[in-house]
């Protein structure tokens, strides 16, 4: 049996080495970053050098590829070969809507070998339901089969969509530029494509076939983001909300090659697009950032 003395000294130091204990530090919120580039060409089998230096996994956890990434990337199988070596085409986080400079010359099976996935799919991740859409349909034939799957697509996932924060919509051309409230859309993008029926089926234009669908996730509580790459030549980056609260958003670079001259924005500031998603809160920012 302690002492008196004994047993106060004890509890004294005790209380003293409990307070001098240091708080157990905080964990760090966890965050990925998503890298989205679009209209990236510099050339027939190139893509512009400036976004090389930010193609590390260490800084980006995925990237999102909007499209006409070389200016011919079918017309040779070792531009494909070039681009796998960037982008690492067929990993899980690497993301590809197609751009017409991609398939203008046909052998789209390069593309689906190195990618290992169809030209249009869904992905989830970390609470995110990815879309990628395929608005080239009819370049070299019109594949009614295609057209009506990928619509199919779409519903699908609409009408089961659950247990996820965003949906992300990625397609190359502007086809959501008719959607009611978007004013300027239809002059910010490179080839604006909203005026033709883009094939989903029914044949029916963007608002009317697929933008219902989309109101019916953003009705479930799940926040709708529609992102496009065919941005660049009259407009670098482009945002804008609908009425019913959809996030429309635009982004492409317009690379110094001859052809570019003829535009408003050559010799202006280029920017890609960046993603940065808290894991903990489900946060999703987005920012321009200049190249």
């Amino acid at each position: 049996m302690l002492r008196p003395y004994l047993l106060l000294l004890t509890i004294t130091f005790l209380t003293i080495g409990s307070s001098c204990r240091k708080s157990e530090p905080k964990p760090k919120e966890e965050t990925r970053k998503y890298l989205f580039v679009g209209h990236t060409y510099a050339g027939t089998n190139l893509i512009d050098h400036r976004i090389i230096p930010h193609l590390s996994r260490t800084l980006y956890d995925q990237f999102w590829l909007g499209g006409d990434m070389c200016s011919e990337t079918t017309a040779d199988s070792l531009t494909l070969e070039y681009l796998d070596g960037l982008f690492d085409l067929g990993s899980p986080k690497t993301h590809w809507t197609l751009g017409n400079h991609d398939i203008r010359n046909g052998n789209l099976q390069w593309i689906t070998k190195k990618t290992k996935r169809p030209t249009f799919y869904s992905a989830n991740f970390n609470g995110i339901c990815l879309l990628v859409l395929n608005t080239n349909f009819g370049h070299g034939g019109y594949d009614t089969l295609a057209v009506n799957a990928q619509y199919e697509k779409v519903k699908k996932v609409c009408d089961t969509l659950q247990a996820v924060s965003h949906l992300i919509v990625l397609s190359h051309h502007v086809c959501w530029a008719r959607v009611a409230g978007l004013d300027s859309a239809q002059v910010a993008a490179n080839a604006n494509g909203a005026w033709l029926k883009w094939r989903f089926n029914p044949q029916e234009y963007f608002e009317d076939a697929i933008y219902p669908l989309l109101l019916q996730v953003k009705n479930k509580g799940i926040n709708v983001i529609n992102l496009a790459g065919d941005f660049g030549q009259e407009s670098t980056e482009y945002y804008q909300q609908s009425p019913d609260g959809i996030h429309f958003i635009g982004s492409g670079i317009t690379s110094d090659i001859p052809w570019n001259t003829q535009f408003q924005t050559h010799g202006l500031e280029d920017k890609i697009l960046i993603f940065e998603h808290n894991l903990e809160t489900q946060a999703l920012h987005w920012y321009f950032e200049v190249l």
